[in-house]
């Protein structure tokens, strides 16, 4: 799949409600452009055993200060780079066999070069059932600096934000550079 192809900002939208509703004001033009010159292949995976902590980790990190909440991506991702720096923090999606959905958004942790996916897990820190054979996933993302996260903070932790920080991220990578509110281009999208 041509990522050049996908409409990233329809799918976020789409797909992603309501956290990425802030992104119908960016011009889709240059949306789509920063996330197929700026997301990263990562990896595929045939099934979530591949990407889930060890239950010691998560145990590790609760007694640090994590509340785990189950298929809360955003929130876990963020909230595991807050309190341990040596996990990443990354969002973008997931590309599946599925016919509905085919991109999923997602955050998603990584450290030491390995994709950890805490909402592949469950209250009881097991790997999550998948409902439908989806596999293979392919990750794609962009890494979200902690200094950024942690402007953040309190939001994550008192309120277990799910607010992805992808909106937050392309205006900060932007803020020197206007937007144009029309590409010349963007009637042909």
């Amino acid at each position: 799949m041509q990522l050049e192809n996908i409409d990233f900002h329809e799918t976020f939208i789409t797909e992603g409600e309501p956290f990425y509703n802030d992104i119908n004001s960016i011009d889709k033009f240059h949306f789509n452009k920063w996330v197929t010159e700026n997301f990263v292949k990562l990896t595929t995976i045939t099934r979530f055993k591949e990407v889930i902590p060890k239950k010691k980790e998560v145990k590790n990190l609760i007694a640090k200060g994590y509340n785990h909440k189950p298929s809360q991506c955003h929130y876990s991702a963020k909230a595991i780079n807050l309190i341990d720096e040596s996990y990443e923090y990354w969002t973008g999606f997931i590309i599946r066999k599925c016919w509905v959905y085919p991109i999923v958004t997602h955050s998603f942790s990584i450290k030491e070069n390995s994709i950890v996916d805490f909402a592949r897990i469950d209250e009881n820190f097991e790997e999550l059932k998948a409902k439908i054979d989806s596999f293979p996933h392919v990750y794609y993302g962009i890494r979200i600096p902690n200094d950024f996260v942690k402007k953040y903070q309190v939001e994550t932790f008192e309120n277990f934000s799910m607010n992805p920080l992808l909106y937050d991220w392309f205006i900060e990578q932007h803020k020197l550079t206007p937007i144009p509110l029309k590409h010349e281009n963007y009637a042909n999208l």
